[in-house]
């Protein structure tokens, strides 16, 4: 009994600690019904972009710095706790590096818990730049919104199925490859600026294979994995939603809490 009470009091120390950590980064807490008349909450970005357009226009001060907590059904499997980040409004580098700047401090509250930056791996996407290589590949718009649709459906094949017979050699920027590697063979496709997403805690791989499940994410996508455990902790991008009769933008990521707690367990039964 002491044992399982002083590791539940060690995983809410964290939690805790993890929103003491947003509220003195400026974002607010937003509360979002689990369920609504037709289906349960399967995402909590969605929601709470309804719930801030229910407001009045005058009301709203931009850029949001927002959050919400709370269970997410997860269609086939089970429930999972969550706390979902956003930060809406005009999205540029900035942005995304002031997003990733704050989960590379959560992932420091979690080393002080013993996650190491050597057992963690973020991998980057860019559900833009796919679909310009696919442009430059010579694919039509309908051949490159089929590959996207693919690849969030975990579906690998269609690299080698759509992308080899154009270009074999940009098959490898479908598979994990560090920065330097990554952008020396996009460049023979295009010309992008590398966004200042790097940290010191986790090892940094990019793959455009990575585009997010959600069909509303339109640039930068990430996910930071726990090797030990083999889950993802966090995942995240920019987006773009429509609806409520104005469009709604922004940078967000969400973090699994069983994920999180799973890879802590890992830690204690190896400790």
């Amino acid at each position: 009994m002491d044992t399982w009470l002083g590791e539940n009091r060690r995983q809410y120390r964290i939690f805790v600690g993890l929103l003491q950590l947003l509220l003195d980064r400026g974002f607010s807490p937003l509360s979002t019904e689990p369920a609504s008349e037709t289906s349960f909450r399967t995402d909590h970005t969605e929601a709470m972009i309804a719930l801030l357009k229910s407001f009045s226009p005058g009301s709203r001060t931009w850029p949001l710095r927002v959050f919400s907590t709370g269970p997410l059904f997860r269609p086939g499997r089970t429930w999972t706790d969550a706390l979902d980040v956003e930060w809406l409004g005009p999205i540029g580098a900035p942005e995304e590096r002031e997003v990733i700047e704050l989960v590379s401090e959560m992932a420091r509250w979690l080393s002080g818990e013993g996650v190491r930056a050597d057992d963690l791996t973020m991998v980057f996407g860019h559900t833009g730049w796919l679909k310009l290589l696919g442009d430059q590949l010579g694919m039509t718009a309908d051949r490159i919104e089929v590959l996207v649709s693919e690849l969030r459906r975990g579906r690998l094949t269609s690299v080698g199925e759509l992308v080899a017979p154009l270009a074999p050699e940009a098959v490898e920027l479908f598979h994990p490859q560090g920065p330097e590697e990554f952008f020396s063979g996009l460049a023979r496709y295009l010309n992008v600026s590398i966004p200042p997403v790097g940290s010191d805690r986790w090892d940094t791989r990019w793959d455009l294979s990575l585009t997010g499940r959600r069909s509303y994410y339109t640039g930068l996508v990430f996910s930071l994995y726990h090797r030990q455990s083999g889950q993802p902790l966090v995942n995240g991008g920019t987006f773009s939603i429509a609806g409520g009769g104005e469009p709604s933008e922004g940078i967000g990521f969400t973090l699994d809490f069983d994920a999180c707690r799973t890879a802590l367990g890992e830690i204690s039964r190896v400790v």
